[in-house]
């Protein structure tokens, strides 16, 4: 199989794992593979020097293409988990409601100290 062939496969097997990425970790994972160092799309690019000068014309060429078309598919499948992600969140809370009130204080320690003694000499009948 030449080189030209292997990237035509590459191209297609990411772009049939793309349509199925539904999530942030998935979409990390199919980058990693595609655009990763030990990537088969990275191998064919590191075999060019072995190349005549026209195949390393086309084939790297070609290769840097798909690459391009990889990284701009992956930006906007991440744009778009993160647009349908921010989406849901905001659908989710209400900012109309009144926010929750914060504590404004505690009791002083000597004020909880003579609670207990209190407590303690009632509940010995004092």
């Amino acid at each position: 199989m030449g080189a030209a062939e292997k990237l035509e496969e590459i191209r297609n097997s990411f772009l049939g794992k793309i349509e199925t990425c539904t999530d942030a970790r998935s979409l990390e994972e199919i980058k990693i593979e595609f655009l990763g160092r030990k990537s088969e799309l990275n191998d064919i690019l590191k075999t060019l020097g072995s190349l005549t000068a026209d195949e390393k014309r086309i084939v790297g060429k070609r290769a840097n293409d798909i690459k391009n078309e990889i990284a701009l598919k992956i930006g906007e499948a991440s744009s778009n988990i993160e647009g349908a992600l921010l989406e849901k969140r905001s659908e989710s809370v209400d900012v109309t409601l009144p926010g929750i009130k914060p504590s404004l204080g505690r009791v002083h320690p000597l004020t909880l100290t003579m609670s207990r003694i209190n407590e303690i000499f009632l509940s010995m009948g004092f």
